[in-house]
């Protein structure tokens, strides 16, 4: 059990936002400071911290118990190499027969019983929480735009605190005492749901992440142009492409068809250019034969209409799905995270299918989906979802369907088969309804109706 001994549900009502702060404050590799004059209350916190990364406390631990869960999170590029020495460093606990050692330029996560380092010069944090009095402080007022919270974060953060707080109890969960008095997985507020959420919300970043440099084409640098390309408004692009479709259709005469075509670059002013059905002359030097002429311009005028429609679309569909992810995520953030090493490293070790898991993707063709418990799907998606058609392996009891999906349910027409029992036929919403063939494991059947 990697988490034992380790409460999140005292940080998530201590901290409510300024968890979502910190968290973030560490994927940027900003210097982060924690006090408590208990060294046991300081360890456990920031372990705890360090657990709502995926795989930041497995250490390469690769058991058996491990494997589903690894698979899972290696297609997302996870564990992100964070705490990489001289780029980020860890410590645990920190005293001041560590300042001769320490380096001010390399940024830190860093935990101390001494007041002193508190509030040593040297040492100038970026954020700092004190345990004891749980004070947490912005100190860099220069992060203030990055750390700002879009809509989407604040409803991600308190809806986590809605949850513990309905069942926290102020007297017995404290720093001191971290054994989950409830089931551990099986209520909203839990300490493993507190992380699952949060090892969700960072496998979202990703995929939305892995979807916009996708669009953006981007193998290199950072993810978005903040005041550039994908803050650009519809309009823009529209300006472009220009305004209306219906202009590119428009009954003008040949010549200022031509003209127009010249000055967008489809044709040269000698006749030549790079479309397909370009105007030619039946030889050098004769006179233009405006008859032939007459109905490649249709046919030029028509490809050309084709393309720039083509290029609209996409440049919409591109700005609608960047627009999105600057409404989830704060793009400041993005930013800034781009530039750390963890990411760069990150752009190198996930898979490009992620993009197809985010919730903006549309529609996609076939691809293989790893989920945390070991279970595969290979199929079709839309938005996420699986939806189309598909098969779903369990790699708990060995069953399998094959057939169609639609928003991640059995719908349509399909074939499961587990040790039980064999079934062909209908499904609504998940569940075997319509009509079906089934054959039990002693070998009797039924075929008719399904409910």
């Amino acid at each position: 059990e990697l988490y034992a001994g380790v409460s999140l549900r005292k940080i998530v009502v201590s901290l409510r936002s300024n968890l979502l702060i910190l968290w973030k404050c560490i994927l940027m590799n900003k210097r982060v400071l924690i006090h408590s004059q208990k060294a046991s209350s300081l360890s456990s916190f920031m372990i705890a911290i360090l657990s709502l990364f995926p795989g930041e406390l497995a250490f390469d631990f690769r058991g058996p118990g491990f494997k589903n869960q690894f698979d899972y999170w290696n297609q997302y590029g996870l564990p992100l190499d964070i705490w990489k020495e001289g780029d980020y460093n860890l410590y645990l606990y920190f005293g001041l027969d560590n300042l001769n050692e320490f380096e001010e330029s390399i940024p830190f996560f860093l935990g101390t019983t001494n007041q002193l380092i508190m509030m040593h010069g040297k040492i100038a944090p970026a954020v700092r929480f004190n345990l004891d009095t749980e004070v947490f402080e912005v100190v860099d007022k220069s992060l203030s735009n990055t750390l700002k919270r879009t809509k989407a974060e604040k409803k991600f953060i308190e809806g986590i605190y809605k949850y513990v707080d309905k069942t926290f109890n102020v007297e017995e969960e404290t720093w001191d005492n971290h054994e989950e008095k409830f089931d551990r997985t099986e209520f909203m507020g839990s300490d493993d749901w507190i992380r699952n959420e949060f090892h969700k919300y960072l496998t979202n970043l990703l995929s939305q992440v892995a979807l916009c440099r996708r669009n953006m084409n981007s193998k290199e640098g950072v993810i978005l142009d903040i005041d550039e390309e994908n803050t650009r408004d519809l309009d823009d692009y529209e300006e472009e492409f220009g305004d209306d479709d219906d202009d590119l259709e428009s009954n003008e005469s040949g010549e200022a068809r031509r003209s127009r075509l010249q000055s967008n670059g489809s044709i040269d002013s000698d006749g030549s250019g790079d479309m397909a059905d370009q105007v030619t002359s039946a030889n050098e030097g004769e006179e233009f034969e405006e008859q032939k002429t007459s109905a490649q311009y249709k046919k030029e005028v028509s490809a050309y209409v084709r393309k720039k429609k083509a290029e609209r679309k996409t440049a919409r569909e591109k700005l609608r799905v960047n627009r999105m992810l600057l409404h989830f995520f704060n793009p400041h953030f993005l930013n800034k995270w781009s530039q750390t090493p963890a990411f760069k490293d990150w752009i190198r070790n996930h898979e490009e299918k992620i993009a197809n898991f985010s919730s903006l993707s549309g529609k996609t063709a076939e691809i293989t989906v790893i989920y945390d418990n070991g279970d595969t799907y290979t199929g079709c998606h839309n938005n996420g979802h699986r939806e189309g058609k598909g098969r779903y392996c369990s790699a708990n009891n060995g069953s399998e369907y094959t057939g169609d999906w639609k928003d991640n349910q059995r719908h349509g027409y399909g074939v499961y088969e587990c040790p039980e029992y064999r079934y062909l036929g209908d499904w609504k919403e998940g569940r075997m309804e319509g009509q079906g063939f089934m054959t039990l494991a002693d070998g009797k059947h039924y075929k008719g109706g399904f409910r």
